[in-house]
């Protein structure tokens, strides 16, 4: 396992592997990305049916776990531990170790989430809220949640929504949108284009012109939409 864990690149890291934890791991390996489970306590009987590393360690005291889950190559860091004491001090680990690492962390006040932010944590999840949302809006709106639900569902091929990012390299930099996704003849939709320092510019019209920095984005057909990744990645 440290072998595989080792040879590993691009990964995500799951940190705390209770209920949400696993809820994590199993819609990551519902897409197939490559991932390593840290917790302090051996609760790794799932792991070990389904063939998931992970790592025994707690990663609040030692940074020595990170750095064995591979934190240095990793794409994100997910920390769902249950306590928010751990939560910052884990981000100030991680944060040390890979200033490039995208962090997600739970919290459980918005207190320790605003303290997560300024420690360089990209985004905060605080559950009372987005369950508190998403009741309020399953009741005013059901249709819409069942929508938004299959789209994000990853067990579900009908429709998949991604982002492609322009990089400063990319073919897409300068070119208007009509020229990379004609609505005529892609079956992928542009919802909107997310730009540093201005609103998304949401259903953008075809003369939007791209730039470095930008993310699409996108939604249709996973087949669709890895095509278009495999076609215009850098």
């Amino acid at each position: 396992m440290e072998i595989k864990i080792t040879s590993m690149k691009d990964h995500y890291i799951i940190n705390g592997f209770g209920r949400v934890g696993r809820q994590i791991a199993q819609e990551l390996a519902e897409e197939k990305t490559p991932f390593v489970v840290i917790d302090k306590e051996e609760v790794f009987d799932e792991c070990k049916k389904n063939g998931w590393p992970y790592i025994h360690g707690d990663s609040s005291k030692d940074e020595e776990v990170l750095k064995k889950a591979g934190i240095a190559n990793a794409k994100a860091l997910l920390i769902a531990v249950g306590s928010d004491a751990d939560s910052v001090f884990i981000a100030v680990s991680a944060r040390s170790l890979n200033p490039d690492l995208f962090i997600v962390a739970r919290a459980s006040s918005q207190d320790t989430a605003d303290k997560l932010k300024k420690l360089g944590v990209n985004r905060v999840a605080l559950p009372y809220q987005i369950g508190g949302y998403h009741m309020a809006v399953m009741a005013m709106r059901p249709a819409v949640v069942d929508f938004i639900d299959t789209i994000f569902d990853s067990r579900h091929d009908e429709l998949h929504v991604e982002e492609l990012q322009i990089e400063e390299k990319s073919q897409l930099k300068g070119m208007p949108l009509r020229n990379v996704l004609p609505r005529d003849k892609k079956k992928v939709a542009v919802l909107a284009v997310k730009r540093a320092g201005v609103p998304s510019i949401v259903n953008p019209p075809p003369d939007t012109i791209l730039q470095a920095g930008d993310d699409l984005i996108l939604m249709g057909t996973k087949q669709d939409l890895d095509q278009i990744g495999e076609e215009f990645s850098p």
